[in-house]
């Protein structure tokens, strides 16, 4: 019964490694809240849920997030500073607040809910899983190699 299903309890994770930091991409399966005024006539995706409450482990070293910005209604990037190489794990948990050196779990925030106004809540932390690397310098050819 896909029905029973919490409407917003799934969400795809996936990251890359840039130079020094993580791009985290978490891919929701709704479209989410992005914006506190929709019939605006260029949208400012301005409904942002607060930095703090993301949990971010790279190779089990909890990493801070420094930024994010929602790419469409369903995506938000998370920019993860400070990441020496290309870590072999990276979780992502979401509604945790630091309390002297220790992460406490307080809930969702109000600010991460889809457009049906449910909030999303993960159950735990999400593995993400590693984007293909991209290289910009790679030849496509349609046929064999010329010979030569």
């Amino acid at each position: 019964m896909a029905w029973l299903r919490p409407y917003a309890a799934k969400a795809k994770v996936e990251h890359e490694f840039d130079v020094d930091h993580l791009n985290i991409y978490v891919t929701f399966r709704f479209a989410m809240e992005t914006t506190s005024n929709p019939l605006a006539e260029e949208v400012d995706h301005d409904v942002m849920p607060p930095l703090a409450k993301w949990l971010v482990e790279a190779d089990d070293v909890v990493k801070p997030v420094s930024a994010s910005a929602w790419q469409d209604a369903w995506t938000l990037l998370l920019t993860v500073p400070e990441i020496e190489g290309r870590p072999d794990r990276v979780t992502l948990a979401y509604g945790y607040l630091r309390i002297d050196d220790e992460y406490e779990y307080e809930g969702p925030h109000k600010d991460l809910r889809i457009t049906w106004d449910k909030q999303w809540e993960p159950w735990g932390p999400i593995v993400s899983v590693e984007l293909p690397p991209v290289y910009t310098t790679r030849v496509f050819s349609a046929g064999p190699e010329p010979k030569g």
